[in-house]
C-alpha cells in the first residue's frame, strides 16, 4: 500500500501507474489533513510508504512516525527536491545497475485492488470507501 499525500501534481499519474504496474495499491490522502487524520489513514490502510511534496513534509514526517513508517520510506514528488538528499525524489528511485529485470505483475481485475480511497470525514472519522478494480468495476 502506497499513500500519496499531495495536492494535484503532474507526477501523480506516473506514481499511480507505476504502483499499479508493480501490483501495488494506492491510497491518496487529502492534502488538507492534519497529522492525526493522515496518521489514521496510513495505519488503517496499512500503508508501507508515503509519497508527498516538500511543502507537506513536516506533517508527513510526523504522521509516518506515528504510523510506524520509517523516514527511508518517504518519497518526494513535485518540483522541489530535498537539498540534503535525505528524502529521495521518485524519479531517482530506479535500478541503474541492470542486474534485474522488471516484469509487470499479473493482476485479476475481479479480485485485485488498485485504489483504497477514503471519505472526506465531514460528519464522522474518515473511512475507506468501497474498492474499485483496475477496470473501474465495483468489486462489491
Amino acid at each position: 500500500m502506497l499513500g500519496i499525500y499531495s495536492p494535484n501534481c503532474i507526477d501523480t499519474p506516473a506514481i499511480i501507474w507505476g504502483t499499479s504496474w508493480a501490483g501495488g495499491v494506492t491510497s491518496p490522502a487529502n492534502p488538507g489533513y492534519t497529522t492525526e487524520e493522515l496518521t489514521f489513514q496510513l495505519k488503517d490502510s496499512g500503508a508501507k510508504a508515503l509519497v508527498t511534496q516538500k511543502a507537506f513534509l513536516k506533517t508527513a514526517l510526523e504522521a509516518c512516525k506515528k504510523a510506524g513508517i520509517g523516514e527511508d520510506r518517504i518519497i518526494l514528488m513535485g518540483d522541489e527536491r530535498d537539498a540534503t538528499a535525505k528524502y529521495k525524489h521518485f524519479t531517482n528511485i530506479r535500478n541503474i545497475s541492470g542486474t534485474s529485470k522488471y516484469r509487470k505483475t499479473k493482476i485479476d481485475p475481479k479480485k485485485d485492488l488498485a485504489f483504497l480511497v477514503y471519505s472526506s470525514g465531514t460528519t464522522v472519522r474518515i473511512r475507506g470507501a468501497l474498492p474499485f478494480s483496475y477496470l473501474g468495476r465495483e468489486l462489491y
